[in-house]
């Protein structure tokens, strides 16, 4: 196990995005690979959480040639994507906005990308209204200079400042362990953003701003 991330949560169901490594054995030998997966949970009666099902991996679609900003996340040593992640970005289908910021966010910190599109859940949980995830508008990181966003060393400063970056790089929301700014759209917290930093593009509305 890489990291559970909470996905949603309401009283008796919830949704974890699971990173883990895999090694399997065949006839050629022993092969590593891996994977994150949209895993659901009930609570039963007991108040025990039990496994529900295990959502399909979906896909941005067929690969497109990929644009200088791709690239650069690709091969940027102080962007350490997760497996699923370098597939999204491979295909040359997550949004430019996106690339972008973490390329301006690679300036100042080192990241750990948790995922972009495979396996996240398609829409916020637990409605029906589609995510940036689904469309590549989004990525999440459980990681900021090698330390997790849940680790309770973590410095709120170290944060914050990193949660405004990303507003002046141009995300439109900005999830997080605590909010910036309750008045303003854009930033926001919750139960499910406590271990993990989500930035996100939506056209046409507004950047995250403190004022």
């Amino acid at each position: 196990m890489v990291y559970p991330q909470y996905g949603g949560i309401t009283t008796d169901t919830a949704a974890v995005i699971v990173l883990f490594d895999q090694q399997l054995r065949g006839p050629g030998g022993i092969t590593n690979r891996q994977l994150a997966l949209d895993v659901r949970l009930l609570r039963r009666a007991t108040g025990m959480w039990e496994v529900d099902r295990i959502n399909p991996l979906t896909s941005l679609g067929s690969s497109v040639p990929l644009s200088a900003a791709a690239t650069e996340v690709l091969t940027d040593h102080r962007i350490r994507l997760s497996s699923p992640a370098q597939t999204d970005v491979n295909t040359g289908r997550v949004d430019e906005q996106i690339l972008q910021i973490l390329l301006g966010l690679a300036e100042d910190y080192e990241l750990g990308i948790q995922v972009i599109h495979t396996g996240h859940i398609q829409t916020v949980f637990p409605t029906s209204r589609v995510s940036n995830h689904a469309v590549g508008r989004a990525v999440d990181i459980r990681e900021i200079d090698g330390k997790k966003v849940i680790d309770p060393t973590m410095s709120p400063s170290v944060l914050e400042c990193f949660m405004q970056r990303a507003s002046e790089l141009g995300a439109t929301e900005v999830g997080g362990p605590f909010d910036l700014n309750a008045e303003r759209k854009g930033f926001f917290t919750d139960d499910v953003h406590r271990d993990h930093i989500h930035i996100g593009v939506t056209p046409g509305d507004p950047l995250a701003h403190l004022r």
